[in-house]
């Protein structure tokens, strides 16, 4: 009883390993300016970005607006360090043009303008967006950006050599950072923000890892039933 218990144990850490680590990571947003600190706080609570593995060349990075406060992802900018560190170029973006589900309220066009994130060179370590790795809303600009339920795509090469895990590492040690660019706020403000960093505490685990890790304990809780039986 006792080995099966442990092999039950090893296949379960393994899983959840596998899931937390190769799969995706979903990072929520600080708010870089200040125009108003309600708009600043609904940003916070309702923009994310999920960074997911593509393919072998390739991540997806998906951002969301979940909540009811009205605001619009109208900017998304890449800061990939310079010299480069993990993206190479944007390889295409999933939106209202793209055939593969992209949601038909959302319409964006890679570069974006002004091509820095507003706001960003006042940092102590200043944003710079890199060269081509930027994409704007079309006009209307905040009717279609991303709304409260909408979600955009933006899939990129990455550099030869690296995977999705430099990615990850790279926003864990900000070597690349995502800023995103706020607007139609209803008291008619804009905010900038950029992500926090992967690893850190406001980190926010994907669904399935959340329902492994409750799986995981019940597994475990109804293993120590038996032994104790």
């Amino acid at each position: 009883m006792k080995k099966m218990v442990l092999s039950g144990c090893v296949a379960l850490i393994a899983l959840l390993c596998f899931a937390m680590g190769g799969h995706a990571t979903t990072l929520g947003f600080d708010a870089i300016t200040n125009n108003s600190a309600q708009s600043a706080a609904i940003g916070e609570a309702q923009l994310s970005v999920s960074v997911n593995s593509y393919n072998a060349n390739q991540v997806l990075f998906t951002f969301f607006n979940v909540g009811t406060a009205a605001c619009s992802i109208t900017d998304v900018y890449f800061d990939n360090g310079s010299p480069a560190k993990t993206l190479l170029s944007m390889a295409g973006l999933i939106d209202k043009d793209n055939g593969t589900g992209g949601d038909a309220g959302v319409d964006f066009s890679p570069l974006a303008s002004p091509s820095n994130l507003p706001g960003g060179k006042s940092l102590a370590q200043p944003f710079i967006a890199s060269k081509g790795l930027s994409a704007d809303s079309d006009s209307p600009v905040s009717k279609n950006g991303v709304n409260p339920g909408e979600k955009l795509g933006v899939i990129m090469n990455l550099l030869s050599g690296k995977t999705f895990n430099s990615v990850l590492a790279a926003l864990g040690n900000g070597d690349l950072r995502i800023g995103i660019h706020v607007q139609a706020f209803s008291n008619g403000k804009s905010e900038s923000f950029i992500n926090q960093r992967a690893g850190g505490s406001m980190v926010v685990p994907e669904p399935t890892t959340i329902g492994l890790l409750a799986a995981g304990l019940i597994s475990l809780t109804a293993a120590k039933r038996r032994r104790t039986a």
